[in-house]
């Protein structure tokens, strides 16, 4: 609906230059989440979240999530053992990069195998499977949590009722359609905008207290 110049006849419209940005931003956040995912969200608060609520789910997605990390820190552990001993998997002829691949390739299988026995073992030691047992975590929910918790849920029930009720909803395909400028859209805008820099709010903070500790030493 809005040209802005044209390429061999074609309409370059600023609706597909807004819908490429959207889309690449969508992209990179999800990027970004993920990163953040694995920088915050431990195997221990993993399991203390769902642990209560499916205990077998919680331990098994955790050991899932720590697998790939864990394989990937061996196979360079193995690498950089097997150079000592003159096999490369990035030099050498194919038939030497193969025969060393599946070399690194076997060692591994065999460390997950018998770290998979272990870890059987140790959950078969600690009881387990026994019915009662009980579980240790080292974190507690406090009344400061519940706090933040409600504020956040407060927070997401604004966003979403203004995206239902089209309070704050934007179209940019194929046609620009126009901002709501109203004082309620404006609080969902606010609500949203407190919503996305809570955590970087809260990483300040903890900042603040860390380096005021570090100080007082």
């Amino acid at each position: 609906m809005t040209p802005l110049f044209y390429v061999n006849y074609n309409p370059i419209t600023l609706e597909s230059i807004i819908y490429g940005l959207s889309m690449a931003s969508m992209i990179v956040t999800v990027i970004f989440w993920f990163g953040c995912y694995n920088e915050v969200m431990t195997s221990d608060k993993f399991i203390t979240v769902f642990g209560k609520i499916s205990p077998n789910i919680a331990l098994v997605i955790s050991m899932t999530l720590n697998t790939i990390p864990r394989m990937k820190k061996q196979i360079n552990l193995i690498s950089s053992s097997q150079k000592t001993l003159g096999m490369y998997i990035t030099s050498g002829s194919i038939i030497k990069r193969i025969r060393s691949s599946i070399r690194i390739l076997s060692i591994l299988i065999t460390w997950s195998l018998e770290n998979a026995i272990d870890t059987a073992d140790s959950m078969k030691s600690r009881g387990y499977s026994l019915i009662g047992r009980s579980s240790y975590s080292i974190f507690k929910f406090r009344k400061n949590d519940l706090l933040l918790l409600l504020v956040i849920l407060s927070l997401v029930f604004l966003t979403l009722y203004g995206e239902f009720f089209n309070y704050v909803s934007f179209s940019y395909y194929p046609y620009l359609s126009t901002i709501n400028s109203s004082f309620f859209a404006g609080l969902l805008y606010f609500s949203y905008f407190l919503l996305m820099t809570l955590p970087i709010a809260i990483e300040f903070k903890e900042e603040v207290k860390w380096r005021s500790s570090i100080s007082k030493i």
